[in-house]
Protein backbone atom coordinates (compact mmCIF):
# COMPACT_ATOMS: atom_id res chain seq x y z
CA UNK A 1 0.00 0.00 0.00
CA UNK A 2 3.08 2.72 0.80
CA UNK A 3 4.28 1.83 -3.02
CA UNK A 4 0.97 2.04 -4.63
CA UNK A 5 0.02 5.21 -2.38
CA UNK A 6 3.17 6.79 -3.11
CA UNK A 7 1.64 9.83 -4.68
CA UNK A 8 -1.04 10.45 -2.39
CA UNK A 9 1.45 10.58 1.04
CA UNK A 10 4.71 11.96 -0.62
CA UNK A 11 3.64 15.49 -1.30
CA UNK A 12 1.03 15.79 1.57
CA UNK A 13 1.73 17.87 4.62
CA UNK A 14 -0.39 14.96 6.66
CA UNK A 15 1.15 11.80 5.75
CA UNK A 16 1.28 10.73 9.25
CA UNK A 17 -2.30 10.93 9.01
CA UNK A 18 -2.72 9.03 5.81
CA UNK A 19 -0.39 6.70 7.21
CA UNK A 20 -2.45 5.93 9.97
CA UNK A 21 -5.61 5.16 7.94
CA UNK A 22 -3.76 3.19 5.71
CA UNK A 23 -2.73 1.10 9.11
CA UNK A 24 -6.47 0.81 9.90
CA UNK A 25 -7.59 -0.35 6.35
CA UNK A 26 -5.47 -3.06 6.59
CA UNK A 27 -6.29 -4.29 10.31
CA UNK A 28 -3.32 -2.84 12.41
CA UNK A 29 -3.80 -2.33 16.03
CA UNK A 30 -3.76 1.38 15.54
CA UNK A 31 -2.26 2.22 19.45
CA UNK A 32 0.24 0.01 18.84
CA UNK A 33 0.61 1.74 15.31
CA UNK A 34 0.48 5.42 16.72
CA UNK A 35 3.10 4.03 19.69
CA UNK A 36 5.95 2.61 17.44
CA UNK A 37 4.75 5.85 14.92
CA UNK A 38 6.25 7.83 17.78
CA UNK A 39 8.82 5.46 19.33
CA UNK A 40 12.23 7.51 19.18
CA UNK A 41 14.12 3.97 19.65
CA UNK A 42 12.29 3.07 15.88
CA UNK A 43 13.25 6.39 14.44
CA UNK A 44 16.59 6.00 15.39
CA UNK A 45 16.67 2.65 13.71
CA UNK A 46 15.14 3.60 10.64
CA UNK A 47 17.64 6.49 10.38
CA UNK A 48 20.57 4.05 11.05
CA UNK A 49 19.21 2.12 8.07
CA UNK A 50 18.94 4.89 6.10
CA UNK A 51 21.76 6.10 7.02
CA UNK A 52 24.10 2.59 6.00
CA UNK A 53 22.05 2.34 2.89
CA UNK A 54 22.71 5.83 1.88
CA UNK A 55 26.38 4.77 2.35
CA UNK A 56 26.08 2.06 0.23
CA UNK A 57 24.66 3.92 -2.95
CA UNK A 58 21.41 2.95 -2.31
CA UNK A 59 19.11 5.40 -3.83
CA UNK A 60 15.74 4.49 -3.68
CA UNK A 61 13.37 1.08 -3.28
CA UNK A 62 13.88 -1.93 -4.57
CA UNK A 63 17.65 -1.67 -4.40
CA UNK A 64 19.21 -5.65 -4.48
CA UNK A 65 22.71 -6.60 -3.82
CA UNK A 66 24.52 -9.16 -4.71
CA UNK A 67 27.63 -10.55 -3.20
CA UNK A 68 28.26 -6.68 -1.71
CA UNK A 69 27.76 -5.67 -5.27
CA UNK A 70 24.76 -3.67 -6.17
CA UNK A 71 22.38 -4.43 -8.62
CA UNK A 72 21.74 -1.79 -11.91
CA UNK A 73 18.92 -1.87 -14.12
CA UNK A 74 16.48 -4.59 -12.74
CA UNK A 75 13.68 -3.93 -14.90
CA UNK A 76 11.71 -7.14 -14.05
CA UNK A 77 11.84 -10.68 -11.83
CA UNK A 78 13.48 -12.27 -14.64
CA UNK A 79 16.30 -9.97 -15.00
CA UNK A 80 16.88 -10.60 -11.10
CA UNK A 81 16.74 -14.70 -11.89
CA UNK A 82 19.26 -13.87 -14.58
CA UNK A 83 21.89 -12.37 -12.89
CA UNK A 84 21.55 -14.84 -10.04
CA UNK A 85 21.33 -17.90 -11.69
CA UNK A 86 24.66 -16.30 -13.61
CA UNK A 87 26.50 -16.07 -10.08
CA UNK A 88 25.59 -19.40 -9.31
CA UNK A 89 26.94 -20.87 -12.17
CA UNK A 90 30.26 -18.76 -11.99
CA UNK A 91 30.72 -19.66 -8.18
CA UNK A 92 29.89 -23.48 -9.23
CA UNK A 93 32.60 -23.49 -12.14
CA UNK A 94 35.53 -22.43 -9.47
Amino acid sequence: MIYSKQDEWSESNTAKDLFISYAENIGLNINTFKNDLNNPSIEQNILGEYTEGTNLGVLGTPTFFLNGQILDNMKSFSDLDDIIQAEIKKQVNK
